[in-house]
């Protein structure tokens, strides 16, 4: 199974912005995506698998780990490039580019961890605009999240 968690942060600050209907679609587009995915393929669809392939989803570009962290990948912290009003992911012809290079400057950042059998993935943060740079600026932040959020969940799982 493959389960997706919304952090409580990022659930009140979309409540805050009004923007809680679209966090909510986009965690669920995000299950959708991520169970379309082959089993292998958690959490991330490997850089060779995206340079050829079109992305699961029309929602979802480039998905990959934070390459500048150890601690962060040590937490299986990745970020995905979500589709903007004015991103190119097609080619003149409708035909989808390969997942590796439909980018923007839009993330959902979220940890992975695997329990048994299921895939858990927590969503943590989401940058509408400039997340380059707002990323590197917040990745001990992420990094904490994940590590919280595996150490209850194991908590909760092992004791039902």
């Amino acid at each position: 199974m493959i389960y997706v968690e919304i952090s409580e942060e990022l659930e009140n600050d979309a409540e805050e912005m009004g923007i809680s209907n679209e966090l909510n679609f986009i965690a669920d587009q995000f299950l959708i995506y991520k169970q379309a995915s082959r089993n292998r393929e958690h959490p991330a669809p490997s850089r060779n698998v995206q340079e050829r392939d079109e992305s699961a989803s029309e929602y979802f570009g480039r998905d990959r780990f934070d390459k500048f962290s150890k601690h962060a990948q040590k937490e299986e912290i990745q970020h995905v490039h979500l589709r903007q009003e004015d991103s190119i992911w097609e080619d003149e012809e409708g035909y989808g580019y390969a997942q590796w290079h439909c980018t923007s400057d839009s993330y959902l950042v979220y940890s992975y961890f695997k329990y048994k059998n299921d895939h858990y993935y927590y969503l943590i943060e989401f940058f509408g605009e400039s997340a380059h740079s707002l990323y590197e600026k917040e990745t001990e932040k992420f990094i904490q999240c994940a590590k919280d959020f595996r150490f209850n969940k194991l908590k909760e799982l092992e004791a039902n």
